[in-house]
């Protein structure tokens, strides 16, 4: 009995002893009562197993809970992942079209230049250019309107990757003989004639009238006066024939270029007479450093400017490629095909250099020469490191600010490039090329000779 009562004490006090709320006392005793006796051990064990089957019990209770917290997390992945990939697709598509949509370019992003070969079996047309910077070539769209023209539209798209797929060269067979090539909105070529961009422009800003300010102020700012000579106003004189106009410069001369500055005011005035058909005199009025008050006039007539040309003035400017030639023969073309390119917003020009060596050199660099100083210079490799081969064009780009000089270069002045060419290891240089600078103009040049018997650069 005594057994008993003892184990029916000790059954009593385990869930405080469980608990951890018996004295120390109490602990010690129920413990080695459950050390001497099965039947107390066994009633500790069932009085902690069911703490065990309760959370058993609770598992199972809250398992649709949790199921549907995975379920609900599952979706959260599901939406997330839906919306990346919905995020990709519009940027995929973004890209697309603005990296696969083809677009035809104006001429202020590329240079391009026309010429027509017979074959003997006929005509064969070949269109030749770069595109700007930012873009990529994708072909050429011919059409033939009829009476000898052709239109050609050059078609692009942006660059994923600046430089690359930029130059072109395409040839097409036309169904008739052609006269005229229209590249964009710029005739390119006439009757056998390549015609300078800035020439195009010129003949299409031609004007029967004197009177008309705007397309006058138009031709002096095409003509590149400004850019020449300086800043300048204008006065119109059409009160009675001949209709005269006078251009009056708002900078003194430098004394010492005013024979040279003259001369290039006289075939100013030439090109004007040309190009506006009522035009029966062109004055220009300037004033030199030395005497800034005392304005001088030099003034060219039509008869004058027919003696010049040594054919009519006014006839002169009825084709674009009469209006070549006069502009060569009044020294108003330079060595260049083009004047469409502008890089970036800034002023400059490029010099192509189209290879038709002998042999292959790893690396080149133009140089742009002060008499016998080099002022600025710039390298080009292949991005893969493999040679220049004959055949390919490199293309430098030259800012006005890499002339060395205060306020960049102006229009009409002499500058001078070199080229550098790594052979092996070994250096060659080119002689020295003096070119006329037009700002935004593009030089075409060619690189002949080889490493034993030296290269030669010349104006193309």
């Amino acid at each position: 009995m005594k057994d008993q009562r003892m184990c029916d004490v000790v059954q009593d006090l385990l869930p405080t002893y469980i608990d951890g709320l018996a004295s120390e006392g109490s602990e010690d005793v129920i413990r080695e009562h459950l050390a001497e006796c099965e039947k107390c051990r066994k009633a500790y064990a069932r009085m902690t197993e069911p703490e065990k089957n309760e959370t058993s019990a609770m598992t199972q209770a809250e398992a649709p809970e949790i199921d549907y917290l995975r379920g609900t997390k599952k979706r959260t992945y599901r939406l997330i992942l839906a919306v990346v990939l919905a995020a990709a697709v519009v940027l995929a598509s973004v890209v697309l079209l603005i990296f696969g949509r083809r677009l035809t370019l104006t001429e202020d992003a590329f240079v391009a230049r026309a010429s027509v070969e017979d074959t003997g079996d006929g005509e064969m047309v070949r269109i030749e250019g770069t595109v700007m910077t930012g873009y990529r070539f994708r072909g050429l769209s011919f059409r033939e309107p009829g009476d000898g023209v052709l239109e050609v539209r050059v078609e692009a798209s942006r660059a994923f990757i600046s430089g690359k797929d930029r130059k072109f060269t395409v040839d097409y067979t036309p169904s008739e003989p052609v006269r005229h090539i229209w590249i964009g909105d710029s005739l390119a070529w006439e009757d056998g004639e390549q015609i300078p961009v800035f020439i195009s422009d010129l003949y299409k800003a031609r004007t029967q009238y004197v009177g008309d300010n705007s397309a006058v102020g138009g031709l002096i700012t095409a003509l590149g006066v400004r850019s020449s000579l300086g800043s300048c106003t204008m006065s119109l004189q059409t009160a009675e024939e001949p209709y005269g106009m006078t251009v009056h410069l708002a900078e003194t001369l430098d004394s010492g270029r005013e024979e040279a500055a003259v001369a290039r005011m006289r075939s100013y005035a030439c090109a004007l007479l040309a190009l506006i058909d009522n035009l029966g005199e062109a004055s220009f009025e300037y004033a030199l450093d030395r005497a800034p008050d005392e304005p001088r006039l030099i003034t060219v007539t039509e008869s004058e400017a027919t003696l010049a040309a040594g054919a009519d003035i006014k006839q002169a400017a009825a084709t674009a490629a009469g209006l070549t030639r006069l502009m060569t023969d009044l020294g108003l073309v330079d060595n260049y095909v083009s004047a469409a390119y502008t890089y970036e917003g800034r002023e400059g020009i490029r010099l192509d250099v189209i290879l038709s060596t002998d042999g292959t050199f790893d690396a080149a660099e133009l140089a742009v020469l002060s008499g016998n100083e080099v002022i600025s210079s710039m390298g080009t490799i292949h991005a893969d490191e493999t040679p220049w081969t004959p055949g390919e064009t490199i293309d430098f780009e030259v800012m006005r600010e890499n002339f060395g000089k205060a306020g960049g270069i102006s229009d009409g002045e002499t500058f001078t490039v070199q080229l550098s060419l790594d052979v092996d290891g070994k250096t060659c240089r080119t002689e020295p090329l003096d070119l006329t600078y037009r700002d935004g103009a593009v030089y075409e040049t060619v690189l002949t000779g080889s490493p034993e018997n030296g290269f030669v650069l010349s104006a193309r």
